[in-house]
């Protein structure tokens, strides 16, 4: 079969937290192989994935769903976080969306080291066309009712670095001690 002959990958994650009490150990990168589905909550998916298992994460229309939740704002960062805390150094998020980029770009495209709501990649958009009952009619590029949108965001490995030196800083912080320093000659 083809799935047989690509070196692919999938894992599946419904959005609804488990109910089961399911407490597994979180997946490591080697342990996801095949075809894989998974239970948890999107926006806290550290009970079940470690840090940096994919490559890429494709998302159509979750992002959406969170901006519809009861505390869209927190969910949303919640939510990236973890995306992004999933992805390898170089991993890419691919998002599927109906939402403008005036609204989604202020949360996705935060490379600001110091912020709360950093996120160690670059984003860019590009609008792709609904398809269309009529072969010959022409969607407005320009028209949000016309289009959906590509929300591109690639990791930067230098920014992701240093996400995980400020996370070490904070965490040796918080038990009192500090990274020591390589002498630069």
């Amino acid at each position: 079969s083809l799935h047989d002959a690509l070196p692919i990958s999938r894992t599946d994650i419904s959005f609804k937290p488990s109910k089961d009490g399911n407490s597994q150990a979180p997946l490591k990168a080697d342990e996801v192989t095949g075809i894989q589905w998974h239970q948890g909550d999107a926006i806290d998916m550290v009970s079940y994935l470690q840090d940096k298992v994919f490559d890429i994460v494709i998302d159509k229309a979750t992002l959406d769903c969170v901006f519809c939740s009861d505390v869209p704002q927190r969910n949303v960062n919640k939510y990236l976080q973890e995306i992004e805390r999933v992805l390898g150094p170089e991993g890419l998020y691919l998002c599927f969306s109906f939402g403008l980029p005036e609204t989604r770009l202020s949360f996705l495209d935060n490379d600001e080291v110091e912020d709360p709501g950093f996120l160690a990649w670059t984003v860019d958009v590009h609008a792709i066309p609904k398809p269309t009952i009529d072969p010959f009619d022409v969607a407005d590029l320009k028209s949000p009712e016309d289009v959906y949108y590509v929300y591109v965001c690639q990791k930067n490995p230098k920014l992701d670095n240093e996400k995980d030196l400020k996370k070490k800083h904070e965490e040796l912080a918080k038990k009192g001690k500090k990274l020591k320093k390589k002498n630069r000659k």
